[in-house]
């Protein structure tokens, strides 16, 4: 003798609207709302790292504290200061894997590591990635670290 087992009643019910998948080409398309320039972050990575001044091996590293980036979405590329990067072929010594300066900002945290390692602050961090934006090959950053920085010179509602 066999013994069934009572069938489960499912756990979504997809007569519900609510989990409707709508066609892709009725979707909106998500508003940009941070900036991006592969340009801007080739321009970056060909300064010497901020905070030990090598000149190989340099990646864009975006900050994070005091910007526009929220977690899922990464900060915009004008606020990217070069720091020298292990994932970009520095690889190991005898001695053990080398560690670079983009690998200590995530693993000390930006605020440790731009106020104690490198002496500046995350403030002046993003004033030095600004004014790096204003240099750069791409006349769109140059023209958003611009605006990005009169929004950061003129007060705010309440102070006024």
């Amino acid at each position: 003798m066999s013994i069934k087992k009572a069938k489960r009643p499912p756990l979504i019910d997809k007569r519900d609207p609510a989990f409707l998948v709508q066609p892709v080409d009725r979707l909106e398309p998500k508003p940009e709302t941070q900036f991006r320039s592969r340009k801007h972050l080739e321009f970056v990575a060909r300064q010497p790292c901020r905070a030990c001044g090598r000149t190989m091996f340099v990646a864009a590293a975006h900050l994070w504290k005091g910007t526009d980036g929220f977690k899922p979405e990464k900060p915009s590329d004008i606020y990217c200061n070069p720091l020298c990067d292990t994932s970009k072929s520095m690889g190991k010594s005898p001695s053990g894997p080398i560690y670079g300066c983009h690998d200590k900002q995530h693993s000390q945290g930006e605020i440790t590591f731009w106020t104690q390692l490198v002496g500046i602050g995350v403030v002046a961090a993003k004033l030095e990635a600004l004014n790096l934006a204003l240099r750069s090959d791409c006349p769109r950053a140059r023209a958003a670290a611009e605006e990005a920085l009169n929004e950061m010179r003129s007060p705010s509602p309440s102070e006024a």
